[in-house]
C-alpha cells in the first residue's frame, strides 16, 4: 500500500537516491543551521580569553628535576605541593608510587643545592611541600634512577591562614 500517489515520480525512489531539494523550499537540515548560527555571537562581539600565565616551570636536569619561578608577570605561588614517581607502563603513575623506589627524604634523593627562595615544610614518601619566599625560587631535586623517567605534579596551594580553625 502506498502512502501518497507522485504522478511526477520524483519521490519514487527517494529511499535509494538523494534528490536536492529545490531552492524555494526550506528543508529541515537548512532550518537547523538557521537556528545554529542564530545562536552565536559574531566573531567582533566575543572577546578574547588571555591566558593564564605560569607562576612555575619543571625542568629536566641529570638526575633530577628543577623547579623555578615562571613567567614575568605571574604571581608568585605561596606554596608548592609537588609529588614525583616513576612512569609506568599502565594505570597512573602517582597511583603506583612504591615506598621501595624511593622517598624525598632519604638518601640517594636530596634537594641540591638547597632551595632557594623556597623552604622545605613536609617532605615525606614522594611529596613535598614548599613555600615559596622569594620570587626568584629555585628548587632542585636530584638521586633518581637515570634509566627510568618521572612523573612529576605540581599544584600551587594558597598558605594556611593562623586565624581560620583547621577543618
Amino acid at each position: 500500500m502506498r502512502k501518497q500517489s507522485d504522478p511526477s515520480g520524483e519521490r519514487l525512489l527517494i529511499d535509494y537516491f538523494y534528490l536536492p531539494a529545490p531552492p524555494d523550499e526550506e528543508t529541515p537540515e537548512a532550518r537547523r543551521r538557521k537556528k545554529k548560527k542564530r545562536g552565536k555571537l559574531p566573531e567582533d562581539e566575543v572577546e578574547p580569553i588571555e591566558p593564564r600565565k605560569k607562576r612555575y616551570r619543571i625542568q629536566q636536569i641529570t638526575g633530577g628535576f628543577a623547579v623555578t619561578k615562571g613567567e614575568k608577570d605571574a604571581p608568585v605561588p605561596e606554596l608548592l605541593d609537588i609529588r614525583v614517581a616513576y612512569v609506568v607502563r599502565r594505570g597512573r603513575a602517582l597511583g603506583q608510587y612504591d615506598p621501595a623506589d624511593f622517598k624525598l627524604n632519604k638518601s640517594p634523593i636530596s634537594f641540591e643545592p638547597p632551595p632557594v627562595g623556597a623552604s622545605i615544610q613536609n617532605c615525606s614518601k614522594n611529596r613535598a611541600v614548599l613555600e615559596v619566599t622569594d620570587p626568584d625560587f629555585h628548587i632542585s631535586v636530584v638521586g633518581f634512577d637515570a634509566n627510568r623517567d618521572l612523573f612529576i605534579d605540581v599544584d600551587v596551594k594558597p598558605k594556611p591562614n593562623a586565624d581560620d580553625p583547621e577543618v
